[in-house]
C-alpha cells in the first residue's frame, strides 16, 4: 500500500508536515512556440501564468513565422526568459500556399518522409524523428539556458519530444506535459482509416507509441494530463510515478460574446489547424457525409471550415455546394461570432479540444461527437449537444438551427462551465503547485519485499485471493518502485512479469537458493 501512496499527487499546497514546498524556477522545452490565440493558445496562457507565480520561467522553443514573432514580444513582456532558434523565414511576411505544392516540393517531401521512416524503423514512432530534428535546432538554445543558470524543474511539452531528457544531465525534478495520448490517437485514427494498408500502418504506429510513451512516462518524475479521462488512462496503461491534471485554460476576456454582431441563422462553423489529421478528417467527414443531409432539410445552410494550413483533402471541399474553406484568417472570433452552430465532428483524437472552450466562451451552441468532447465536463442538452454518426449529427444540427432560444441557453451554460473549470489563473496556480511539489520531494524507488512463502495454490483460502489481488494491483499501477516476491517454487509462474523489470521472483525452496545458502553458511 505504501507503493500506491507514493504515486499519489497531492493537491497544490497540501504538502506533508515538514515538507513545505519552496519557490522553484521552471525551464520549459516546447518544440511548438506557444502563440495566442492559435492552436497552442493554452500553452501561451500556462507559460505566462507560470511567469506570474514562479521567480523565474524560461522557454526553449523555435520561431517559424510572424505569428510566433508577435507572441515572442508578448511573452517577454510577461517576464518569460526566451531561448530560441529562429527560422530564416521567421522575419518574412507569412503567405499561406493556396494551391497544390509543385513537383519539386512533393519530391522533397517524399524523399524526406522515406528517410524519416528508415530512421524510425523498426521501433520508433515517426513523430519522434521529427522531434529529434527539432532538438538539433534547439540544442544551442537549450545549452544557453543551462549555462546561464540552474533550473529547479524541467518541463517537456508533448510526448513526442520526451527523449530530450536522455540528452541532458540528471535534473532534480522533471515533468512531461501530454496534450494527448499519441498511442490512443493512432489507434482511433486506424479505426477511421480508408484503406487496409493505412489501417495496418496506423495500428503499428499506435503500438510503437504505446511502448515509447510508457517508457518515458516512467522516466519523468511527473506526468501532467489535461483531463481526468486522460490521467486515468495513463495511470492504468503507463504506470508513471505521479500523474496530475491541469485543466486546459481559456481566456474568457478574449473569447467573449461579440456585442452588436448579428448571428447568421444558417451558418455552421468548424475551427482548428486544418493540417492536423483529426481536424482534417473531421472537416471531410462533416462536409461529405453530414452536410448533404443538412442541406436537404435546410437548403440555405452554409458550412465554413476556418483554420490555417488546410490539407489537400480539405481544400477540395470548397468545390462542394454551400462549403467554404477560409484558410488562415486574421481572427477566428469574427467567424465564431456569426455562427449559429459550432461543430466539433472529430472521429478520432485524444486530449481536450480548445475549439469547444473558445466557442463556449463566445456563448455558442456546440454540437460535438463523443470523441470531440472527451475530457470536458458536459451534459448533453445542458451545455453541449452530443451526436455520433452522420445521420444523428445532421439531425441534431438541423434541430439546433431551428431553435434560437435553445442555442442561447446552451451557449450561456457553456460559458459558465468554462468560467468555473478553465480559468487561466486557477490553472496556472494548480500547474505551479504541482511543479513545486515535485521539486520538493525528490525520491528514489522503494525496495519492497513481499514474503509469500505460504502461497500454496488452493491451501491458503481467502487470504490467498487477497494476496494475489494485491500483487495484480501493484503490477497494474506501479512501474517505478522495485519489488521482490518471495514465493514457493510451485507458485513461481503465478504472475505475468513480462516487461516488468521492477518485479522479480525469489523461490527459497528451489535448488539454487538452497545451494547459495549452504555455501554462505560454509564460508
Amino acid at each position: 500500500m505504501e507503493a500506491l501512496a507514493a504515486r499519489t499527487v497531492r493537491a497544490p499546497g497540501a504538502e506533508a508536515p515538514g515538507e513545505a514546498a519552496r519557490e522553484v524556477s521552471v525551464l520549459i522545452y516546447n518544440g511548438h512556440f506557444p502563440a495566442f490565440p492559435c492552436a497552442a493558445g493554452h500553452e501561451f496562457l500556462n507559460t505566462a501564468g507560470l511567469a506570474s507565480l514562479a521567480p523565474r520561467v524560461g522557454l526553449v522553443s523555435m520561431i517559424h513565422d510572424a505569428e510566433a514573432c508577435a507572441a515572442e514580444t508578448a511573452l517577454r513582456e510577461r517576464g518569460v526568459e526566451l531561448y530560441l532558434w529562429r527560422s530564416p523565414e521567421a522575419g518574412r511576411p507569412g503567405v499561406e500556399a493556396s494551391g497544390a505544392p509543385g513537383v519539386g516540393v512533393r519530391l522533397h517531401r517524399a524523399l524526406t518522409g522515406l528517410v524519416h521512416r528508415l530512421r524510425a524503423f523498426p521501433s520508433r514512432p515517426l513523430d519522434t524523428i521529427t522531434a529529434d530534428l527539432e532538438f538539433r535546432n534547439m540544442s544551442h538554445a537549450l545549452l544557453e539556458a543551462a549555462e546561464r543558470r540552474r533550473w529547479d524543474v524541467l518541463v517537456v511539452v508533448q510526448s513526442s519530444s520526451a527523449r530530450v531528457i536522455d540528452y541532458l544531465p540528471e535534473v532534480d525534478a522533471s515533468a512531461l506535459v501530454m496534450h494527448d495520448i499519441r498511442s490512443l490517437l493512432y489507434a482511433r485514427r486506424a479505426e477511421a482509416a480508408r484503406s487496409r494498408l493505412e489501417r495496418l500502418w496506423l495500428r503499428a504506429e499506435s503500438r510503437r507509441y504505446f511502448e515509447f510513451e510508457k517508457r518515458y512516462c516512467q522516466r519523468y518524475g511527473l506526468v501532467i494530463a489535461l483531463s481526468e479521462a486522460d490521467a486515468d488512462w495513463i495511470r492504468q496503461h503507463y504506470a508513471p510515478r505521479r500523474v496530475a491534471v491541469v485543466p486546459i485554460p481559456v481566456d474568457l476576456d478574449y473569447f467573449a460574446p461579440a456585442a452588436g454582431c448579428v448571428e447568421a441563422p444558417a451558418e455552421i462553423v468548424f475551427t482548428g489547424l486544418m493540417d492536423h489529421p483529426p481536424n482534417a478528417d473531421a472537416a471531410v467527414f462533416f462536409a461529405r457525409e453530414v452536410f448533404p443531409i443538412i442541406r436537404r432539410r435546410a437548403a440555405e445552410a452554409r458550412f465554413l471550415v476556418v483554420g490555417k494550413s488546410p490539407a489537400a483533402e480539405v481544400r477540395e471541399l470548397a468545390a462542394l455546394p454551400g462549403v467554404e474553406v477560409t484558410g488562415m484568417v486574421p481572427d477566428t472570433r469574427d467567424y465564431l461570432a456569426r455562427a449559429a452552430v459550432v461543430v466539433a465532428p472529430l472521429r478520432f483524437g485524444s486530449g481536450v479540444r480548445n475549439k469547444i472552450l473558445e466557442a463556449w466562451g463566445m456563448e455558442k451552441c456546440v454540437v460535438s461527437t463523443s470523441v470531440g468532447a472527451e475530457g470536458l465536463e458536459y451534459k448533453h442538452g445542458g451545455n453541449l449537444l452530443i451526436a455520433d454518426g452522420a445521420a444523428a449529427m445532421a439531425e441534431t444540427v438541423v434541430e439546433a438551427l431551428g431553435d434560437p432560444e435553445r442555442r442561447r441557453a446552451l451557449g450561456a451554460a457553456g460559458r459558465r462551465t468554462a468560467a468555473r473549470l478553465h480559468d487561466p489563473r486557477a490553472a496556472a496556480a494548480r500547474y505551479y503547485g504541482y511543479l513545486r511539489a515535485a521539486a520538493a520531494r525528490p525520491e528514489t524507488p522503494m525496495r519492497v519485499a513481499l514474503d509469500m512463502r505460504w502461497l500454496q495454490p488452493g491451501v491458503a483460502g481467502g487470504i490467498e485471493i487477497q494476496a494475489r489481488s494485491l500483487v495484480s494491483e501493484l503490477l497494474a499501477l506501479d512501474g517505478y518502485n522495485s519489488y521482490t516476491l518471495i514465493l514457493p517454487s510451485v507458485s513461481r509462474y503465478s504472475f505475468d512479469l513480462r516487461r516488468r523489470p521492477n518485479f522479480r521472483v525469489v523461490c527459497r525452496d528451489s535448488i539454487l537458493p538452497i545451494a547459495k545458502d549452504l555455501l554462505w553458511r560454509a564460508t
